[in-house]
């Protein structure tokens, strides 16, 4: 890696996540890797800071902080951050070209926007179902389910071997958004790739019953309350709390983003480290995928140019596929957006350790769509409103109290109509 040379000790505030207890093995990975960095390039200190993405990044944006580094944590960021001269594009910058020729398609559309390329990408999130194959092993099921029936049976025939009560794990809380995500996963298994909430016009495309959205939010209804595969306390459970519960043998399968499989297999968090495995989501196998990366501020600009040199030097490095070799293969999967690592003998090796083949990946790379393509009321300003006045709070009545689904999606599309023509004339449709 070449070293910008620098005259005096520069500071790079790096602003990223801020990882639970959970994770405090990812803190400490970072913190090491750091420090590595800071010995090879002597005249840089970088200093991963954890925010709370979604809130205070704006703030801190947008006040003295003055960051070097930010997480795009979410891709409409890049819009919102870029149009108001928050973060730079980079895509003048040295080497930035080779740099996106390795990227998977899909990364190099999500850091993309007028035509500039404005970050890093960090890692890849995919959502799709994670399950312990030893408890399969036991009961004699011989492969994991492929369809939602069959994950019904499966966890009807666990159930009769008084195995786990509740085999299935639905992450259904609204901490960190789980019930959203577990209902899109479930609709998107549901649907054909092209499928999406909204049509080109804004019509909604969830209020027919046999539409996928309203199939997938009676699925999980009928998983607590007709087949009592899914415990109603999942309704109180997110993410984090269904991998302690897995790891625990609570649950045999769950949805869940493909990251949190880094510390199910995590021989210092699971009971039974190694004896998890993942599949694409079920049914039509298309799953939704997410790049963050990480983008470079105004304030890195505006300084001397020592500092923009060193900010682009450890970008290279933290956003680029030297860091996704080492994303790649911690305790995971944690899956890169580099195709260039893909190939690397090493990493190779490790994902057939885990029993990760090269071809599943690649065909969840190929079965992945952007979120925003599935729904596209994320491409408005309005979007966060509809989302806790309307989305949230029918998802959690139906499911928690046995509520009608058909109720439930319409009132959700009226909460999206009023919020429609309140914004109408001050805001483009189309996020842009």
């Amino acid at each position: 890696m070449a070293r910008a040379k620098i005259s005096n000790k520069i500071e790079l505030k790096v602003y990223g996540v801020r990882f639970s207890p959970l994770w405090k093995h990812m803190v400490d990975l970072i913190n090491e890797k750091f420090d590595e960095w800071e010995k090879e390039n002597l005249n840089v200190k970088p200093t991963y800071i954890g925010v709370d993405m979604d809130v205070e990044l704006p703030t801190i944006l947008s006040t003295t902080t003055k960051p070097d580094i930010v997480l795009i944590s979410e891709p409409y960021r890049i819009r919102e951050f870029g149009s108001t001269g928050l973060i730079i594009p980079l895509t003048d910058l040295p080497e930035c070209d080779k740099l996106i020729e390795q990227l998977y398609p899909h990364a190099q559309r999500a850091l993309t926007w007028k035509q500039d390329f404005w970050a890093l990408p960090w890692k890849n999130v995919i959502h799709g179902v994670i399950y312990n194959r030893r408890i399969l092993d036991e009961v004699g099921i011989i492969k994991p389910p492929d369809t939602s029936d069959e994950l019904v049976q499966q966890c009807l025939k666990i159930k009769e071997k008084r195995i786990s009560k509740h085999p299935l794990g639905l992450p259904l809380a609204a901490t960190q958004r789980a019930i959203e995500w577990s209902w899109f996963q479930q609709t998107l298994g549901m649907a054909e790739e092209d499928y999406a909430l909204y049509d080109e016009d804004w019509n909604p495309q969830y209020l027919a019953p046999n539409s996928p959205a309203h199939r997938a939010l009676q699925f999980i209804v009928d998983c607590i309350y007709k087949w009592e595969i899914t415990d109603l306390a999942c309704t109180e459970s997110s993410s984090s709390d269904m991998i302690k519960m897995m790891a625990n043998r609570r649950f045999v399968f769950s949805n869940m983003g493909f990251h949190q499989f880094a510390n199910l297999n995590n021989s210092g968090f699971s009971n039974e480290p190694g004896d998890f495995n993942l599949i694409t989501n079920l049914g039509s196998h298309h799953t939704f995928i997410k790049t963050c990366g990480w983008a470079l501020t105004r304030y890195t600009q505006d300084k001397e140019k020592e500092r923009l040199e060193a900010a682009w030097e450890f970008l290279k490095y933290f956003g680029g596929p030297r860091w996704g070799k080492i994303w790649a293969t911690y305790g995971g999967p944690l899956f890169t957006p580099y195709k260039s690592v893909d190939t690397d003998p090493e990493v190779l090796s490790f994902y057939k350790s885990v029993g990760l083949h090269l071809d599943v990946y690649r065909d969840m790379m190929a079965h992945s769509i952007p979120i925003r393509k599935f729904c596209p009321v994320m491409k408005t300003t309005f979007y966060s409103s509809w989302f806790y006045r309307y989305v949230l709070p029918n998802l959690k009545r139906t499911i928690a109290r046995e509520k009608s689904v058909s109720h439930a999606l319409s009132s959700m599309h009226q909460g999206f109509v009023a919020l429609k023509k309140r914004h109408k004339g001050k805001m483009n449709m189309n996020g842009t």
